[in-house]
This record gives C-alpha cells, sequence and structure tokens, in this order.
C-alpha cells in the first residue's frame, strides 16, 4: 500500500489505558486489539513461557502485540500467553476511514439524485 496515497485506506485508532483483561476480552471478541507492554527483564528473557504482563508504567519502552484471541493453548492455534494481572494500555481500531469507497459512494448517490430529478 502506498502510505503517500491521499486516497489509502486509514483507521482510527481508539486508546484506553489501565484496561483490565475483561476489558481486553470484550474487545477481542468484536474487533481486532493490540496492547502495549513494558519492555523489561522478564519479556527480553521469554522463551516459551507465560508472560505476566506487568502494569504499565511512565517512561519505560513499550512493546506492542496484537491480541487474536483469549483463553487459548498453542494446540488451540495460540502463538504466546500472557496473563494480565493487573491492567495495560489497550487500542483497537474505531472506524477505518476508506476515502476511494466514501468517493464512490458519494458518486453513486449523486448519479441516483440525478437519475431521480430527471
Amino acid at each position: 500500500m502506498d502510505w503517500s496515497d491521499k486516497d489509502a485506506i486509514r483507521h482510527r485508532f481508539v486508546e484506553v489505558q489501565n484496561a483490565t483483561a475483561e476489558d481486553v476480552a470484550k474487545k477481542v471478541d468484536k474487533i481486532l486489539v493490540g496492547i502495549s507492554i513494558d519492555i523489561d527483564a522478564g519479556l527480553n528473557a521469554l522463551k516459551e513461557e507465560i508472560y505476566n504482563v506487568p502494569k504499565p508504567r511512565d517512561g519505560k519502552l513499550k512493546h506492542v502485540v496484537t491480541i487474536v484471541g483469549y483463553r487459548m493453548t498453542t494446540e488451540d492455534g495460540g502463538y504466546g500467553m500472557m496473563i494480565i494481572t493487573d491492567t495495560c494500555d489497550l487500542f483497537y481500531i474505531d472506524e477505518v476511514i476508506d476515502d476511494k469507497k466514501k468517493k464512490k459512494e458519494n458518486a453513486l448517490k449523486l448519479n441516483c439524485l440525478e437519475n431521480f430529478e430527471t
């Protein structure tokens, strides 16, 4: 995708600070979500264990992960496992802004109105 294209599909993200595991689960049932987690020694040393997500702290470097499901094991198709023990910073796509689609829809509406008036 050409990101310089002014007609490219864009998204508007919503950020939720201090989201709980329940907040994440409610959103992941409906839409693609991600969380940002602090980069710390536990994350850097992670191999195949379950990662306990620490409560976010200001000033820490962050890593972003996409959440594709919950209560999944690797046998169920899960990739990595983590437990949100407190809160995390959640983000999700609130709206897809497709300017090309909007232009087509507007042109179609205009065409329909012109045909209706004649």
